[in-house]
């Protein structure tokens, strides 16, 4: 018998669907990245990156009872791994220094 996952408040949940944007969990996901971007754009190296993106990742999981999800072929939710949490904090924190401006806060400028 197989468990079937249902999003919980708390949980990030992976898709771009408005459904996902306005997640709880996404939410709070998106004020973590803010948080942090200041300090991965501050990395000097390759590795003070990874160390960054793995330590958010953490932070992401260890917030409570959360879990990572994203649905299946079979439109089902499944928990993601760790490697998948890493690259979706890696890719946010690229996708951040791009930005000038970021919809989904307040702030307006990295500068600010």
């Amino acid at each position: 018998m197989e468990c079937l996952l249902e999003p919980r408040p708390k949980d990030v949940l992976l898709g771009r669907t408005s459904e996902v944007f306005k997640h709880p969990g996404n939410c709070r996901y998106r004020h973590l990245i803010t948080a942090h971007l200041r300090s991965y754009i501050k990395c000097n190296d390759r590795l003070d990156k990874m160390n960054l993106i793995k330590s958010v990742a953490q932070k992401v999981l260890d917030n409570g009872s959360v879990r990572v999800l994203r649905r299946d072929k079979n439109r089902k939710w499944k928990e993601c791994s760790f490697r998948a949490v890493y690259d979706k904090v890696s890719h946010a924190l690229r996708d951040g220094i791009e930005r000038t401006s970021f919809p989904w806060t307040i702030q307006t400028s990295i500068d600010s």
